[in-house]
């Protein structure tokens, strides 16, 4: 049983981790701050959100969200696109992505280099740290 009451196939016993991280993601769109009538839906956001930080053409020089890693340890990250109108590839560079868990559902391992991620879905996954150090 995992720290969220998750409990796992012994297949799974490997698949421990060093640190649980939640990324939720979400536009700039979300948050317009100009009067409804002037609004227009917008096909490509001028920001993307990670845990509430981003950065937009011609807005302040913020922070942005970072999550530091060990090199050689696993990480379990659950993903949450909270954009309301925007499909999301999510991939971080040079390392493969283990699902274990789609929208609340346990599912077999499925290893890929990238997560295509709609409104109000979400992924838990392990990424190993298995990469030089390269920021």
């Amino acid at each position: 049983m995992d720290s969220e009451g998750c409990l796992y196939p012994s297949s799974r016993d490997n698949l421990s981790t060093d640190l649980g991280c939640v990324l939720c993601i979400s536009s700039s769109a979300n948050f317009l701050h100009v009067h409804s009538t002037k609004h227009v839906w917008c096909v490509t956001p001028a920001a993307i959100l990670i845990n509430g930080l981003g950065r937009y053409p011609g807005g302040p020089d913020v922070p942005l969200s970072v999550i530091t890693v060990e090199q050689g340890k696993r990480y379990r990250f659950r993903l949450i696109n909270m954009a309301c109108r925007l499909h999301i590839l999510f991939s971080i560079t040079n390392h493969n992505l283990i699902i274990i868990e789609a929208n609340g559902q346990t599912m077999l391992l499925l290893v890929v280099n990238e997560i295509p991620i709609y409104p109000g879905r979400q992924y838990l996954f392990i990424l190993e740290a298995n990469q030089p150090v390269n920021h």
